[in-house]
């Protein structure tokens, strides 16, 4: 009896499971269509930065190399984050210093790279044919 009042104690006490559901991932057009600002970049700096009211921000300044959307230009710097988790469900991108990158990203700066859109290394990913026909038919060229 004494075992069965344990379980049912350590049961009632125990945390909820986190899972990241980005709902599936994006085809590369869709990825495309959803974002502000596709590009490749190269990893120039990891620092930190205040986080109001927390421990501190973790964040990287990318270098620019070549955009397939938006209005950025190569040699641009951008600061992104660098963080595990964004919405405390370790949905965050984490880039390696030296590295090179191709992000999916909306918004202002800091961009925020995440788990859930295609942003992934460079050479592990196979989006740049496609990315270059998309970009083609959006200049309509």
């Amino acid at each position: 009896m004494l075992k069965v009042a344990v379980l049912i104690a350590c049961l009632a006490v125990a945390a909820p499971a986190v899972a990241i559901s980005c709902g599936g991932q994006q085809s590369t057009a869709q990825a495309y269509s959803s974002a502000q600002h596709v590009f490749s970049a190269h990893v120039e700096r990891s620092y930190a930065a205040p986080g109001f009211g927390r421990d501190a921000v973790r964040l990287v300044e990318l270098r620019v190399l070549k955009v397939w959307k938006g209005q950025l230009k190569p040699g641009d710097r951008v600061q992104a984050t660098a963080e595990d988790s964004i919405n405390f469900v370790s949905d965050g991108f984490v880039p390696l210093l030296g590295s090179d990158l191709l992000v999916y990203a909306s918004g202002s700066q800091p961009l925020m790279l995440g788990s859930c859109s295609r942003t992934a290394p460079l050479e592990t990913t196979r989006d740049l044919q496609a990315l270059e026909a998309l970009s083609r038919r959006s200049h309509g060229r």
